[in-house]
């Protein structure tokens, strides 16, 4: 959900059809990621994350060479934490210093573009869909007008910093058109889940609020940004901007209960996008859909059918190497057998195990390195490519490891094929609605959880370590264990 206000100069720069190399030299201080990701435009487009890895030297040092049709903004990470973005143009080389540790200036660029650089970090402290989210939370208990009031101040005053540079030539002009433009299809993004919070909100709250100033707000958006304006897939926020006034068709003029919004899935979704998307972004868009869903943990079936009917649709299209690779896994997934063998075992009488205590006591005397995740959740599965070294080191120690997952009921055959899929051995259990409850509550006293999740469990029966290590620290898990 995404999208904004203020009158839009739809003023990106022409830019040549032939891409040209961008060369980004760096090197990284203190403690190397094992993997350095950043984005890069897919067939001319932006807004695929991580799409791209590379591997720094021992002493830190990297090279990452991207070919750009157009002037482009490339974020950086230290495996998956964001380490800046940097703007770039066809042709140029650029280089670099991330400083990991230093939380207020992660990421340096040299030279002559070092100024709008540094400011373009200093506004955007994360990265895509969390930056939207995170602004648009600020505004939960806001009116309508406050918040179009608000975001229309911050992005003036973005927008204003960025004239400064330009004032003293310390940015040039295409690239501050890019920037307003950038700037402005944020604001739209922030401004449109802002609104859609509130109709969100509304469906969970016996409050009857009247929510017509944000569904006008919300359909400001697109009367002030309209979706077939130019190169709205030359910006991070192409995707979220065009998945915002899908959502506002669906859910804001269209209506929303919260039975439509709950049954709402991603073929109806795609379905309600080909009606609205303008045909020369709808082929962007059901792409940006397919690898948003793919990044953000999904394994559901519909997406392997919306990938299909995809490729029939354009079947010599630009993002399909993509596509298919982010897909692949959720197709093998759905195609893995359900029949739990071998090492792998589910506690007993596991649907009527109501807490941690309850579970702990089913292994009395026994040392446990529990490990709380769910099918949805692509961290908790990205920990799962550590599990071999995991194993020796438990068995070393004569740890159990037991898996919690906090999936519903509807999500048991999916659990079920994960389990396989992944090679999980020892011990699992799917919780219930009691047991669910209790572990938000027991990881945050206000109910919220953090997945992946790992515990560590003492002979006594009594936690250790209430947030171990994960298996990707392996170093730092092992002192936990030494402790036990």
């Amino acid at each position: 959900m995404k999208l904004k206000l203020l009158p839009l100069l739809f003023c990106i720069t022409a830019f040549s059809v032939t891409a040209k190399p961008v060369i980004i030299k760096g090197k990284i201080n203190g403690k190397l990621p094992e993997i350095l990701r950043y984005t890069a435009p897919v067939n001319g487009s932006q807004g695929f994350s991580f799409n791209n890895t590379t591997t720094p030297d021992t002493e830190g040092n990297f090279t990452i060479k991207i070919d750009v049709e157009a002037l482009a903004i490339i974020d950086l990470f230290s495996n998956y934490t964001p380490s800046g973005s940097i703007i770039v143009t066809p042709g140029s080389i650029y280089n670099v210093i991330i400083n990991p540790d230093d939380k207020e200036n992660q990421l340096t660029v040299q030279g002559t573009t070092s100024e709008y650089q540094k400011l373009y970090n200093n506004i955007c402290k994360d990265h895509g869909q969390s930056l939207i989210f995170n602004l648009a939370k600020e505004f939960r208990k806001s009116t309508a007008t406050d918040i179009k009031q608000k975001l229309q101040e911050r992005e003036i005053a973005d927008v204003a910093a960025f004239q400064n540079l330009l004032k003293v030539k310390a940015i040039p002009q295409d690239i501050f058109n890019y920037i307003k433009t950038e700037r402005s299809y944020f604001y739209a993004c922030v401004i449109g889940y802002a609104a859609f919070n509130r109709f969100i909100d509304s469906l969970y709250e016996a409050n009857n609020e009247d929510l017509s100033g944000f569904n006008e707000l919300w359909g400001d958006v697109y009367m002030q940004h309209p979706v077939n304006g130019k190169d709205i897939n030359k910006t991070p926020w192409g995707y979220f901007f065009l998945h915002g006034y899908v959502y506002y068709n669906v859910f804001g003029k269209g209506g929303i209960d919260r039975k439509k919004f709950e049954a709402t899935d991603a073929l109806q979704i795609i379905a309600a996008a080909e009606k609205v998307v303008p045909a020369q972004y709808l082929e962007y868009y059901i792409a940006g859909h397919l690898h948003d869903s793919a990044i953000e943990g999904s394994t559901a079936i519909n997406l392997v059918t919306i990938l299909d009917n995809f490729n029939k649709k354009y079947p010599i299209s630009g993002y399909n190497t993509l596509l298919e690779k982010e897909i692949a896994p959720i197709r093998k997934l759905h195609n893995t057998s359900t029949n739990i063998s071998g090492n792998t075992v589910f506690v007993d009488n596991y649907t009527n195990i109501n807490s941690v205590d309850e579970l702990i006591k089913k292994f009395p005397g026994k040392k446990l390195y529990i490990d709380v995740w769910a099918t949805w959740c692509g961290p908790c599965r990205e920990e799962f490519k550590y599990k071999e070294e995991l194993y020796k080191l438990l068995k070393t120690n004569d740890i159990t490891v037991v898996y919690i997952s906090i999936d519903t009921d509807e999500k048991d055959e999916a659990w079920k094929k994960m389990i396989n899929y992944y090679g999980l051995e020892s011990y699992h259990i799917r919780t219930n609605k009691t047991f669910s409850n209790q572990l938000y509550y027991f990881f945050n006293v206000s109910g919220t959880i953090a997945i992946p999740w790992y515990m560590l469990v003492g002979a006594d029966g009594v936690i250790a370590s209430k947030y171990a290590p994960p298996p990707s620290e392996m170093d730092k898990l092992e002192k936990e264990i030494s402790k036990l």
